[in-house]
């Protein structure tokens, strides 16, 4: 009975740690899996140099910003072309990262939707792509 005992204690506590691991290999995975999908946005709209919308939140012009775009807030009253919105989040499934983006290179020329990333610490596979809207 001991012998049992101990076996599902240690997969237990096993099966928590790769849980944990997995969850921070996503944390760690972010950052590239938004590089990833940067650079299909850049090569798409032709240049890195984007505008972000006036309610953009701090931290999406941060996470472009770090995937390699030079932003520049867009005034209400100006033409915001192109503009672009990349962010990742860990997703509920560990080793998982979703990327939610959007981008418009000009008017009525753009589309938008989510990336699903598998990724193990920085090593990162495309699963999947959604696109959520398009004009």
């Amino acid at each position: 009975m001991k012998l049992w005992t101990r076996l599902i204690k240690r997969g237990l506590v096993g099966s928590i740690g790769l849980i944990v691991l997995g969850y921070g290999s996503s944390f760690v995975s972010i950052g590239r899996c938004e590089a990833v999908v940067a650079r299909r946005i850049a090569s798409d709209i032709g240049q890195k140099d984007v505008l972000i919308l006036p309610d953009t939140p701090a931290y999406v012009e941060n996470r472009l910003r770090l995937a390699g775009f030079v932003t520049k807030r867009c005034g209400q009253e100006e033409n915001c072309f192109p503009w672009v919105e990349l962010y990742g989040l860990p997703n509920a499934t560990p080793c998982r990262v979703t990327v939610h983006w959007g981008y418009v290179g000009e008017a009525l020329s753009g589309v938008g939707g989510h990336t699903d990333f598998w990724c193990v610490f920085g090593l990162v596979f495309e699963m999947s792509e959604q696109v959520d809207w398009s004009s």
